[in-house]
Order: C-alpha cells, then structure tokens, then sequence
C-alpha cells in the first residue's frame, strides 16, 4: 500500500495540473467556460475528498450474526477496578 506522504503528493501535483488548466481555460475561453471550469472541479475535489475521508475512516467489525462486536477489554473504563486473574 501506498504511503501517505506518497498520496500527499500525488494529490497536490493533480491539484496543480487543475489549476494550471484553469489557467489556460481563463485565458482561451469565455467567462462562462471558466465558471463552468470552477464548478466541475469543486465537484471532483469535493469527490475525491468524501471518498477520501471514508476511506481512511475505521471500519466497524461485526461478528458472524451481524451484530457489533465487543470485548471486554474495549467495553470497561479506565475507572473500573482491576481484576487480577
């Protein structure tokens, strides 16, 4: 699996191509184009940063019945006595 810093930059070296394809879109087309431009690339950097989030989210473990698992361990608190087996 890729590293973070490696996914980092892979995400700013595609937000720079955007720009700089805005850029030229500016310069060549209307103003409508570069509203339309702007609009499409909040819609996929909106995208990509949802499926991002989700992504590195945890995921919920859930035991053969589909029901959520717990522990003992995970359930008590830190206020709990202890008990020495």
């Amino acid at each position: 699996m890729p590293s973070t810093r490696l996914r980092v930059l892979l995400c700013l070296a595609l937000l720079g191509v955007l720009v700089l394809v805005g850029i030229v879109v500016v310069t060549l087309g209307s103003t409508s184009g570069a509203v339309a431009y702007g609009v499409v690339v909040v819609l996929v950097v909106g995208a990509a940063v949802v499926r991002g989030r989700a992504a590195f989210a945890p995921t919920r473990l859930a035991s053969a019945d589909g029901a959520p698992r717990t522990c003992t361990c995970c359930t008590t608190t830190q206020h709990d006595p202890v008990r020495i087996v």
